[in-house]
Formats: C-alpha cells, sequence, structure tokens
C-alpha cells in the first residue's frame, strides 16, 4: 500500500509554548508567560498568541481528514501527535473540541474508529497499546 504524508494531521502550533514542559508553563516560567499559557488553554475562550494555532483552524482539517476517509472506505492508519489526535476524536464523536485536553491517549497508543455506510459511526477502542 502506498503510504502519504498528509499535512492536515500535523499538531497544531503552540506558538511562544513550543518546547516548554507543561508544568513549567504552568509553575515556573514568567508571570507573563505563565498567564498567556492559562489565557491559551481557557476552555471557554482561549486566547491565541501570536504563531499559534487557532482550534478552529486544527477542527477544520480534522473534519476534513475525516470526510475522506468516510469517503474511501477501506482500512486506513494514520499517524499524528497527541493533542490533534484528540481534537480529531472530539470532531468524531461529536463533541465540543475545546475539551479536548480532558481526553487521556497515551504516547504510542492508538484510537480505533469505525465508519459505517450511515451514522453513527463508532469508537472501537481508545488507548489501545501497540502490539
Amino acid at each position: 500500500r502506498e503510504i502519504k504524508a498528509d499535512a492536515r494531521l500535523v499538531e497544531p502550533s503552540a506558538g511562544p509554548f513550543e518546547g516548554i514542559a507543561f508544568g513549567d508553563l504552568e509553575h515556573r516560567v514568567n508571570s507573563v508567560l505563565r498567564d498567556a499559557y492559562a489565557s491559551y488553554t481557557d476552555e471557554l475562550e482561549p486566547v491565541y498568541p501570536p504563531d499559534s494555532e487557532p482550534l478552529e483552524q486544527s477542527v477544520a482539517r480534522a473534519c476534513g481528514f475525516l470526510a475522506e476517509i468516510e469517503a474511501a472506505p477501506a482500512r486506513h492508519i494514520a499517524v499524528s501527535h497527541g493533542a490533534f489526535i484528540r481534537i480529531l476524536l472530539c470532531v468524531f464523536l461529536g463533541s465540543d473540541p475545546r475539551l479536548y485536553r480532558r481526553l487521556k491517549i497515551d504516547n504510542c497508543h492508538a484510537a480505533l474508529l469505525k465508519f459505517y455506510p450511515e451514522l453513527p459511526h463508532q469508537l472501537v477502542g481508545l488507548n489501545l497499546a501497540p502490539i
């Protein structure tokens, strides 16, 4: 089978927070960066700093990807990063994507989605360990 890169599956850019551990952003960095991070992670009204990707853009990428997979019945495997996978799962489940941080998926673990000819589709497995 052909392997193709899909730019829609990239991790959303966190702008000025890239490369800084969550614990440091929450407790150890200067107060300006700490406050900006708190605003960025606010579920109801996030504030996106320059060079970060607004959630709406990530959601649009997830919607486009899911629609393409739904329209092409076959077995597919997609690999991405944690935040984008959680956003994609919220879209798939029809839940509010702003709540994606509440989902837990471990590194190198999987989610198994099943698409039916008609809705509803099914989340078959979540946080599946590698074999």
